[in-house]
């Protein structure tokens, strides 16, 4: 791999992670019609899963039962 292919892999692995100043940068990269700047960091990285094809792996918590005995 590439030293850019394994950024690009690092970075779509931790979006959350980045600034929304950071987001927005790599989101001005892809073609858009909305106004990036009038995005949450939330929307942006959805925006920005959604260009690339990422599915949003985030686990599902499960729901803890109340045991009575």
């Amino acid at each position: 791999m590439t030293e850019e292919t394994k950024k690009k892999e690092h970075d779509e692995k931790h979006l959350e992670k980045l600034t929304i100043k950071e987001l927005r940068e790599i989101a001005m990269e892809i073609p858009h019609a909305e106004a990036i700047h009038d995005m949450k960091k939330e929307e942006v990285i959805a925006f920005i899963k959604e260009a690339r094809g990422i599915k949003d792996e985030t686990p599902i918590k499960k729901k803890k039962k109340n045991r009575q005995d």
